[in-house]
């Protein structure tokens, strides 16, 4: 079942093609049952885990990338505004950088 998109703040400043790359991401994260929003809220910690099961062998880029979709699709909630495990696994994930 594909995942249940409302219309978000989000729409208007992303691009088409960026749009178009998160809902297949989310359609992804459907097929494992979480296929609307109230669903991600309840239990972020499994599809964390999905995530990584989903995407293993894979780098951090691509798990960003399905993390950055979540956030895109929960931009207007307060359950994005405050922390969360999306947040801290989003961090865990970002590339060190070295400064000289």
């Amino acid at each position: 079942m594909p995942f249940k998109f409302i219309p978000v703040s989000k729409d208007t400043t992303l691009a088409k093609s960026s749009r178009a790359l998160y809902r297949s991401l989310l359609n992804k994260l459907s097929k494992e049952g979480y296929d609307t929003i109230d669903k991600l809220i309840g239990d972020p910690k499994e599809v964390v885990k999905i995530i990584e099961i989903l995407y293993s062998g894979k780098g951090k880029r691509e798990k960003r990338v399905i993390v950055s979709a979540i956030f895109y699709i929960l931009c207007d909630t307060e359950f994005i505004k405050s922390p969360n495990p999306y947040y801290d696994y989003f961090q865990g994930l970002k590339e060190s950088t070295l400064v000289e």
